[in-house]
């Protein structure tokens, strides 16, 4: 997988890395094949992205997601569209669910 994003803090890494899917079979709606054409060309990208967070190095939470399809050369929208436009992007939801589990893994070492 390869780094796209990261932000840091003292103890803290939350970073995004995507790697795409080769022969990925679109399983979402497409009545007349013209997206799974289009992935068979190469004029649109499956990728699977995982957020990461590491507390002092160590992995402590991960949310992943496969099946992002996106046109070829705009797969950073993944991460960068919502800044745009606000809701309904799956990359701030899933830095908000890796950072609740890391929470969860924090409180049970403190416990």
């Amino acid at each position: 997988m390869s780094l796209v994003w990261s932000f840091k803090t003292k103890r803290y890494c939350v970073s995004l890395y995507v790697e795409q899917e080769q022969n990925y079979r679109y399983d979402g709606e497409d009545c007349d094949g013209a997206i799974q054409r289009a992935l068979d060309r190469g004029e649109l990208v499956a990728f699977e992205s995982s957020v990461i967070i590491e507390r002092d190095g160590v992995e402590v939470a991960r949310d992943s997601l496969c099946g992002s399809v996106y046109e070829f050369g705009n797969v950073h929208e993944f991460w960068t569209a919502h800044r745009k436009s606000p809701g309904g992007h799956y990359f701030p939801d899933m830095v908000r669910s890796a950072a609740r589990a890391a929470r969860k893994e924090k409180m049970k070492i403190a416990c």
